[in-house]
């Protein structure tokens, strides 16, 4: 259960206290995080209690926070309670500092943050934001939020270890020779169970020993021998009860924390220590850290992980199985460090990507200096028959056997093992085939990586590969330098692997954000500004801000001078899943996105609509002031505003030709089986008549509109679905215009229904709704595969207005 959150509910008082730019940055973080779906958002929580805050509020909260560079739990509250912009989003609601540090530090906030990531790359891909369909990684060391003094080494908890079992194994010898009752292996005497063991056994000696003190009744010469055996098994108790065995288990405890790692923090356990550049004594003193792995496009990050392991090679493969948009990208682009063996292999074989990455030498390969290097083994003669080597003072190579190694993460590597011929042309080159210990010379060669090495060589050298990965500095690097120079984040300000894991997807998310915003606002101006064509990347930014599946809302058929700047509505109409507003005599229709535009309407989030549906009622004042809707009902005040709302191209596509396969379809179609038309006789004559003299005179064109508008029932009748049916085709074929002109008249004269005037106006204009748009459109393309699924889409409008329409259409 959560407390009620929307920030389009607020009341009217709270609207003109807290106003903020159409283009800032708060809007832009609250429509985003709006766009996230509810399956996503919400998680069950508890039926009981006092409800949860929205964590919707919580995330745009912390994303407004870490934009202005305020990471403390504390200073986010008191943000909260002192700007005019956090107070926006939050509805002015006041939130202790123990729930936001709570919120960003938990699972749900893990799995929102990795949701919105794929939602960004989605909408990034989509409106044509990346880079040459490349993918730039790198990484870097943040500083953990722990103790740089707090060090636990691997290699000291190995040495200390070895001398505590060395201490075990002499006390068990004591004992064994002081005759205490035990028998146990090596192995177990090596662990803290053995220990324990030891201690029972200690403690049953010492119980029969207190027994035979107690019958002792004369205490012989010199002391009694029970005493000092008490004594010394005490002794031996209480080291391994107090020393042994609780250092034995801090022992097993920190190399269980380890889990490959040589290091790592007391103060976070998840921290290893790593060599940090930015370290101000400039002596790359190790310090506990995190290994931040970023991938970016176009300066967004699309994706990120953690890692504690302080090398990128062995990150690589595991990062790259995080990204769950890497299908988006064909290239791979990363420094040398990350050029193995094992991750070209995974890049070419399992993610089938083209990898832009230089193997460690590539640089130095290319030098005059190694080509001309005699110990080198590229520069060595290579006899393909013989399968031999000859190096550069003339000393043969033959093939010896194979060697496979494993290196220490398991990864095997095969290698043809070449041997220096024992018998060689002269005493000089015998000499040259030994090592300086008499064995003879030996060189491994792994074909595998040196057909990765060429691979890596021929995709860097080309033409495209130059240009991308030039653009991995830019890239990838810079994404870095505003995280840690401008945002000012050289240190995680939590603790834990996964509360750092959401304080930098927080940090990273929000750069994003912020960098769209900034470059909207500083390259095209005011968000609000009319779309033109798509011309250049400044303006795919622009219209990336007004997406609908960005801020999930879109404004489809609006134009200002419809409805004057400030005028008063009421609710005209409320249905199942939509409603209408009207405003001096113009309707506009409001309903779901997921249900298309009607040609004068609105769409908005499902879940927005049903709650509206729910509290709005025939009559209800609307007022409409400053491009916003603000609708009064007895619940609560509603407020829609359309400034930043995506304007649809609702026009009627033109087509010059009427495809066959068209025809063909309409005629498949069983429009009387599916449609409540009731054609009469009369109805039936002047079809019939239309069909067979196509357009027909202008008496006739009077006689048939005249005739069939507002025939039949409903909101939108039957006679006047399909009028316009047919009207469509008209202006969508380039068909007579005399049917418009007339069709204007006789609005002026006849009588139907306010809904199918509005239909009616817009169609005069060259409007529609969108599904009939995105048809004339695959039409026109010949996408001929989208042809059911938009038809059974105009199917589903009103009770019958989409096969009505259809049938009118296929006139």
């Amino acid at each position: 259960m959560y407390q009620n959150y929307n920030t389009m509910e607020t009341a009217f008082t709270l609207q003109l206290d807290f106003t903020i730019p159409n283009d800032h940055e708060a809007r832009l973080i609250s429509r985003f995080v709006d766009s996230i779906p509810s399956e996503f958002l919400l998680e069950e929580t508890s039926h009981t209690g006092r409800p949860a805050f929205h964590p919707a509020m919580l995330l745009k909260m912390c994303l407004f926070a870490y934009s202005r560079t305020t990471f403390s739990g504390r200073k986010i509250e008191r943000m909260n309670e002192e700007s005019i912009p956090m107070k926006w989003l939050t509805g002015d609601t006041p939130i202790s500092y123990k729930t936001i540090n709570n919120f960003r530090s938990s699972e749900h906030a893990s799995k929102l943050i990795k949701y919105a990531f794929i939602l960004f790359t989605t909408l990034l891909s989509d409106n044509g934001l990346f880079h040459e369909d490349a993918l730039y990684i790198d990484g870097t060391k943040i500083q953990a939020d722990a103790n740089i003094y707090s060090f636990t080494w691997k290699k000291a908890i190995a040495r200390y270890e070895a001398k505590l079992n060395d201490n075990v194994s002499q006390l068990y010898e004591e004992l064994i020779q002081a005759k205490v009752n035990l028998a146990l292996s090596e192995e177990t005497l090596q662990t803290s169970e053995g220990i324990e063991e030891i201690i029972g056994s200690l403690d049953k000696e010492l119980v029969a020993v207190e027994a035979a003190i107690t019958e002792e009744k004369v205490i012989p010469k010199g002391g009694s021998k029970l005493k000092r055996r008490r004594r010394i098994l005490k002794k031996h108790r209480n080291k391994c009860k107090k020393d042994f065995l609780p250092r034995k288990q801090r022992y097993k405890e920190a190399n269980a924390i380890f889990d490959g790692r040589n290091s790592f923090s007391k103060t976070d356990t998840d921290a290893t220590f790593m060599c940090m550049k930015e370290a101000p004594m400039k002596n790359r003193e190790l310090k506990p850290g995190f290994n931040l792995q970023v991938a970016s496009s176009n300066q967004f990050v699309i994706a990120y992980d953690i890692f504690s392991n302080p090398t990128d090679t062995r990150t690589f493969i595991p990062f790259l199985e995080s990204i769950q948009t890497l299908d988006l990208f064909k290239f791979i682009a990363a420094d040398a460090g990350y050029g193995s063996e094992e991750n070209y292999e995974a890049v070419l074989d399992t993610f089938q990507k083209v990898p832009l990455i230089p193997y460690g030498m590539y640089h130095k390969e290319n030098s005059k200096t190694y080509r001309s290097n005699p110990k080198h083994r590229a520069n060595w003669d290579y006899d393909e028959i013989k399968d031999a080597y000859t190096d550069l003072d003339g000393v043969h190579f033959s093939f010896s056997h194979y060697s496979t190694r494993n290196d220490k993460n398991g990864y095997q590597r095969q290698f043809k093992v070449y041997k220096a011929d024992e018998e060689q042309p002269d005493e000089t080159r015998e000499q040259l085939a030994k090592t300086p210990k008499g064995a003879q010379r030996q060189t491994a060669v792994n074909y595998n990586w040196e057909y990765f090495k060429q691979h890596a060589k021929e995709n860097l050298e080309s033409d495209r590969g130059k240009e991308i990965y030039a653009q991995r500095k830019i890239d990838v690097e810079t994404v870095f330098g505003r995280l840690k120079g401008v945002f000012g984040m050289r240190r995680t300000h939590v603790r834990g692997k996964q509360a750092v894991h959401n304080d930098i997807g927080i940090m990273l998310m929000s750069m994003n954000l912020t960098k769209l915003a900034l470059e909207a606002r500083r390259k095209v101006g005011p968000f609000y500004k009319k779309a033109v064509k798509n011309k250049n990347r400044n303006e795919t930014i622009r219209i990336l801000i007004l997406s609908l599946r960005f801020f999930y809302w879109r404004l489809v058929f609006f134009q200002p001078h419809v409805i004057s700047d400030k005028a008063v509505g009421t609710i005209h109409s409320v249905f199942n899943t939509s409603f209408n507003l009207i405003f001096q005599k113009q309707l506009i229709h409001i309903g779901k996105d997921s249900e298309g535009v009607s040609a004068f309407g609105i769409t908005l989030p499902e879940s927005l609509v049903m709650e509206l549906i729910q509290a709005v009622e025939v009559g209800n004042r609307v007022r409409w002031r400053n491009k916003t809707f603000t609708i009064y009902t007895r619940q609560k005040v509603f407020t829609i505003d359309t400034n930043l709302f995506f304007e649809f191209d609702c026009r009627v596509p033109q087509i010059d030709t009427l495809p066959r396969f068209v025809i063909n379809k309409f005629q498949k179609l069983s429009f009387l089986e599916k449609t409540d038309f009731y054609l009469s006789e009369r109805s039936c004559i002047l079809t019939e008549k239309y069909v067979l003299a196509n357009l027909g005179d202008r008496d006739f064109q009077e006689i048939f509109i005249h005739h069939f508008i507002g025939r039949g029932q409903g909101l939108t009748p039957s006679g006047d679905d399909m009028l316009m049916g047919i009207l469509l085709g008209l202006i969508a074929f380039g068909g007579n215009d005399e049917w418009l002109s007339i069709l204007r008249e006789k609005l002026d004269v006849v009588q139907t229904t306010e809904v199918s005037v509005a239909y009616y106006q817009a169609l005069l204009k060259g409007y529609t709704s969108s599904h009939f748009v995105n048809l004339f459109q695959a039409i026109k393309a010949e996408e001929w595969d989208k042809w059911d699924t938009l038809i059974e889409a105009i199917s589903k409008y009103g009770h019958s207005s989409g096969w009505d329409t259809l049938f009118g259409l296929s006139l």
